[in-house]
């Protein structure tokens, strides 16, 4: 939010007190268009500002900041002003309405109660092409943005998880996502991101599953944007006696680092070459070398020192956790030293299915 005050401060011709209380109202979007997930966690929120605009049947914004409104919709979405109650963006017209209550567009005034601390509401539909129904809310808290979706109807079949039992973990990986599976699911989970190049490998892939030691458990594909690196981290223990037996009758070559020791689990004539790294009580399928494994063990933070496992609302409690950490990103492209990142929390409440993302 501070970020948007200083950028209108530089293109808007109208009083800093004002910018302030036209960001500090509520705006509710009625979209006519249904918006996936992908859609919201896109990190240009200036982009998707404007499509909700574009969108938007109608839209209500409760503030009485007229000018504010004329120069933010001329100067910086690009529209037109036809005249006083008549606006053109790309090809489609508004018609505005601005009484003491706020600006209307495309529709009657009309008052709702909206909790103050929301600066965007709104309704959508499908975020998960399952005919489901959201409502959503944008608030900024703690200098975070924070959207909110809330569904009465979305089925869900998901198992829910607690991330503090990971939280003594070191997680590597830029786009990080968490999920609970089941034994019987292992094989299709490693092959949506690991497809076995070989018949030997999927044989392989197959021992692997029989000699999990739980029934359920927590899994957490991470991968790099700035690197081609993916790291496939199972919170289940292996029998450590077969898998011991398995790799010395194929002749697998063997190494150690910390606490973990490895398995080069795929030739090079196979493709990339993956690793299946293997501890006391996890097992880890990756293609980045020994080395570098090592490198991020011993430097990299544990998941309960990352600042985005603290802002976690619901640790017990998780369907779905997805991190984008955008620090590094930003670090090799705009010389930024930045703490960055996306969460998306997944979680029940009073039987809603709540979908949280928090930007900072």
């Amino acid at each position: 939010m501070d970020y948007l005050k200083e950028f209108y401060k530089l293109i808007l011709d109208v009083e800093e007190d004002s910018i302030q209380r036209f960001l500090n109202s509520s705006v509710v979007f009625y979209p006519k268009k249904d918006y996936s997930i992908n859609d919201i966690l896109n990190p240009n929120y200036f982009n998707l500002l404007y499509k909700l605009t574009i969108d938007a049947e109608k839209i209500a914004i409760y503030s009485t900041e007229y000018e504010v409104f004329d120069q933010i919709f001329t100067k910086v979405f690009g529209a037109t002003k036809l005249t006083d109650v008549l606006y053109k963006l790309e090809d489609k017209s508004y018609r505005v309405i601005k009484n003491d209550s706020g600006i209307f567009l495309n529709m009657e005034p009309d008052i709702v109660d909206i909790d103050e601390k929301y600066l965007l509401t709104g309704s959508t539909k499908n975020i998960y092409n399952k005919n489901e129904d959201w409502d959503f809310y944008v608030s900024v808290e703690d200098r975070t943005l924070v959207i909110t979706f809330e569904s009465n109807n979305y089925g869900n079949s998901k198992k829910f998880f607690n991330l503090s039992q990971l939280e003594n973990k070191v997680i590597f990986g830029e786009a990080i996502e968490m999920e609970l599976i089941d034994k019987s699911s292992f094989v299709s989970y490693f092959n949506k991101f690991m497809l076995p190049l070989d018949k030997e490998t999927e044989e392989s892939l197959h021992f692997i599953n029989e000699i999990i030691e739980k029934e359920e458990f927590v899994v957490v594909n991470s991968r790099g944007i700035t690197n081609e690196e993916l790291c496939l981290f199972f919170e289940a223990p292996l029998d450590k006696e077969k898998i011991d037996k398995f790799a010395l009758e194929r002749n697998l070559p063997k190494g150690e680092i910390g606490s973990y020791y490895f398995y080069q689990f795929s030739s090079e004539i196979s493709g990339d070459v993956v690793y299946l790294y293997i501890s006391e009580d996890d097992f880890i399928f990756s293609n980045v070398e020994p080395k570098k494994v090592n490198t991020y063990f011993s430097q990299l933070p544990r998941l309960k020192n990352t600042s985005y496992y603290k802002i976690v609302e619901e640790k017990e409690k998780l369907f779905n956790f997805f991190v984008l950490n955008l620090t590094q990103y930003l670090s090799n492209n705009f010389y930024a030293s930045l703490d960055s990142f996306i969460v998306r929390e997944e979680f029940p409440i009073n039987n809603n299915y709540i979908i949280k993302i928090k930007a900072r």
